[in-house]
Parts: structure tokens; C-alpha cells; sequence
């Protein structure tokens, strides 16, 4: 019992330390920075609820987070990390995900024979 009584004070202590050069309402790159995870990540996080924030409504720096509610997630993605796993996929399809451009497909996908028609036409070097 006294073990993860000793435990507990300090991962305690260790997430106070962590969190004590970051302003109290911090934003999410600051949120990002104290918990080492990655920008699409921590949006992943706030956009889904997991991580309590306030949305300003503004285009940039839109996120309020609380210490608090930071130091909450640090103990319990300590305890239970599959918690905060974001769902396959979602770095594939980040927000507004756009396809490549056709030209830039077109380009990439050539066939041998039309890659031949193109040099013979001498408009592009092979």
C-alpha cells in the first residue's frame, strides 16, 4: 500500500513539475508541447472530447485547456493509453484530407505505351 502511495505523490509531483512553465488556460501547442504528442494528435483529443477544452470559435488558437483537465489526461493515459488511441484512419483522412491533383495522378500513373507517344511527340524529354 505504501508503495503506490509513494508512486502516486510522485507522478504527482512529476506532472506539476511538467506543467509549471505553461500559462493556466493553455492552447493546444502548448497542450501538445507538455505532453509530447504530435499537432493532429492533440486535435484529434480536443475535437473529440477526450481532453475537456473550450473552443474559442476563432480560426487560430481556438483551443482553452486547463491545467487540470491536462494533468487529468496525463494520469489516466498513464493508466489506460488505448483510451486515446485515435481511430485507424484518422491520419489518412486528417481534416479535409484532399486527393492529388488528376494532372499529378496522370503523371504518375503512365502507361509504357502513352510514356512512348509523349517521347515520340518530342514534347517531353524520356
Amino acid at each position: 500500500m505504501k508503495k503506490s502511495h509513494l508512486f502516486q505523490d510522485t507522478l504527482e509531483r512529476e506532472i506539476q513539475d511538467l506543467l509549471a512553465p505553461y500559462p493556466d488556460p493553455m492552447g493546444r501547442t502548448d497542450f501538445r508541447k507538455a505532453c509530447r504528442i504530435g499537432t493532429r494528435t492533440s486535435i484529434y483529443l480536443l475535437q473529440s472530447g477526450l481532453v475537456p477544452c473550450e473552443n474559442t470559435g476563432k480560426q487560430t488558437r481556438c483551443y482553452k485547456i486547463a491545467k487540470a483537465d491536462v494533468a487529468n489526461y496525463l494520469r489516466r493515459r498513464l493508466a489506460e493509453p488505448a483510451y486515446y488511441t485515435p481511430p485507424s484512419g484518422w491520419y489518412k483522412n486528417y481534416p479535409n484530407h484532399k486527393p492529388p491533383a488528376f494532372s499529378l495522378n496522370g503523371a504518375l500513373l503512365l502507361t509504357d505505351a502513352t510514356r512512348q507517344r509523349v517521347c515520340a511527340d518530342g514534347t517531353r524529354t524520356c
